[in-house]
């Protein structure tokens, strides 16, 4: 899988960045991903709480939406026998011990948790640290495309054609099922023809992708959508600067960031 395909899912990714570029505001994922998501909870002695919840934020844990470093903490007390040949951080070799314990739950992804496991493990003073893994229903916030809604009805062709020049397309096909007004757009950038009928599903005035075959093109007429095909390079040819700013966000200085400058259509208007 390319690593653009990858960005595409992505929360803040490519359907964003085009998104942003065409002034539609992101209500919902067209596709949600269908990655779990998990509640991870450890138990840490207090004074550990906070060196441990750094490090599992760091690896990844702890994003809802648009916030980070969600957690709940849970003073309570916690108790252990350490037994022969182990090697215990608190407590005596064959005694009980009572320790004020802080319970750290926050979220995770799938992709995420594993290192998030690791992190923690590296971190806390346990030898044997006690921590639970629960699978949610709770489905992610990103997914393959986006639906959301521009400021204001426009007439189709209005709209199709400021689109056409905000990407600088090279070309743009309408496949039109009726006059509606423009108000609710779905997006998917690159090639989308397969999500037609979840987009039939979602009451929006018109579905921007591309890679719109023949078969797909009349699949859409009979399902009423409205439909702006656009060469797939010209939705993805903004992954360099898109993927660029992001790097920016995260600290990377720009002295050690090269933007390509090797990208070009395969195809060739005549």
């Amino acid at each position: 899988m390319a690593m653009h395909t990858n960005y595409d899912l992505a929360e803040g990714g490519l359907n964003d960045y085009a998104a942003n570029l065409l002034g539609i505001k992101k209500i919902s994922p067209l596709q949600v991903s269908s990655e779990k998501v998990f509640k991870f909870a450890v138990y840490v002695p207090a004074q550990y709480a906070d060196k441990v919840s750094q490090s599992i934020f760091k690896a990844g844990a702890g994003k809802i939406g648009k916030y980070t470093e969600t957690s709940f903490y849970i003073a309570g007390q916690g108790t252990f026998k350490p037994m022969k040949g182990t090697n215990p951080f608190i407590g005596k070799i064959g005694e009980k011990a009572t320790v004020q314990e802080i319970k750290i739950e926050t979220v995770v992804t799938e992709r995420d948790l594993e290192s998030v496991v690791q992190a923690m493990k590296d971190n806390h003073p346990y030898e044997e640290p006690a921590f639970d893994i629960y699978e949610l229903k709770t489905k992610p916030s990103y997914g393959i495309g986006i639906i959301g809604e521009i400021d204001k009805e426009v007439e189709i062709s209005k709209f199709s054609l400021e689109v056409k020049n905000r990407l600088q397309a090279h070309y743009i096909r309408i496949i039109k099922s009726d006059n509606r007004k423009i108000k609710r757009v779905a997006l998917c950038t690159g090639s989308g023809g397969s999500l037609l009928e979840q987009v039939s599903r979602k009451n929006v005035d018109l579905y921007i992708t591309g890679d719109i075959t023949y078969h797909a093109a009349l699949r859409a007429k009979e399902l009423g959508l409205n439909v702006l095909d656009i060469e797939h390079f010209d939705t993805e040819k903004f992954f360099v600067e898109a993927l660029y700013n992001q790097m920016i966000k995260f600290g990377i200085p720009k002295d050690i960031l090269i933007k390509s400058k090797k990208m070009e259509s395969p195809y060739k208007l005549l």
